[in-house]
């Protein structure tokens, strides 16, 4: 729908405009899309970067940046905000010794799918255990076993809570295929197209991309 204004713009541009106007100099905003039917923030993005602005001197605090800014009356200490970075933050990881990892084992879909991420990704893996299906890698991850296993994303999405997910574009590589079709010589045509029908309608693509799939 075209924005009312001197000139006929559609929606989405009108949004950027509206943004470029609102957001302070130093944040940028190139370009505004819709996203797909079915689209979820948090299982179809393929990667994120999060800033922290924190400030332990009151006395350079910009006024004007304080709804921005964590103002802390003590001292940050560096050293401790650096051993804390050290957390897991992505494939490369699992190239760390000094975790405990878990994938499955390479003669399984999931551990074929691990091989092509690390390759793709250039990623030297130092797995401490193979599994012998997905499940039990993501078990070793809920028990505390090990620090981190690779999973697919709709594994992490049944979990809840009781583990984090970490996205990588890598992922790309390795996606498994789910075709869905009627059958010619299906008992039930009727009922097989109203399935299909609706796995690829748009509440279909939202109860998958939910569950932690791409979107049909």
């Amino acid at each position: 729908e075209a924005a009312r204004g001197r000139r006929e713009r559609s929606g989405v541009d009108s949004l950027l405009a509206r943004l470029r106007g609102v957001l302070p100099p130093d944040i940028a905003v190139h370009g505004v899309s819709l996203a797909p039917d079915g689209f979820d923030a948090r299982f179809s993005a393929i990667r994120r970067r999060y800033r922290y602005l924190i400030s332990d001197d009151p006395a350079r605090l910009d006024p004007l940046r304080r709804r921005e800014v964590v103002a802390l009356r003590d001292a940050l200490d560096v050293a401790a905000m650096d051993e804390a970075a050290r957390g897991l933050t992505g494939l490369a990881d699992f190239a760390r010794e000094e975790l405990a990892l878990a994938v499955c084992a390479a003669e399984v879909p999931c551990g074929a799918a691990a091989e092509d991420v690390f390759a793709a990704a250039g990623v030297p893996a130092r797995p401490d255990t193979l599994e012998e299906d997905v499940r039990a890698a993501l078990t070793k991850v809920e028990l505390g076993e090990v620090d981190a296993a690779l999973v697919y994303a709709s594994d992490v999405a049944s979990a809840g809570d009781a583990v984090e997910g970490i996205a990588f574009p890598e992922a790309e590589q390795a996606v498994n295929d789910y075709p869905v079709c009627v059958l010619a010589d299906a008992p039930n045509p009727a009922a097989a197209r109203a399935f299909v029908d609706l796995v690829l309608s748009g509440e279909g693509r939202r109860v998958l991309t939910a569950a932690g799939f791409l979107a049909p």
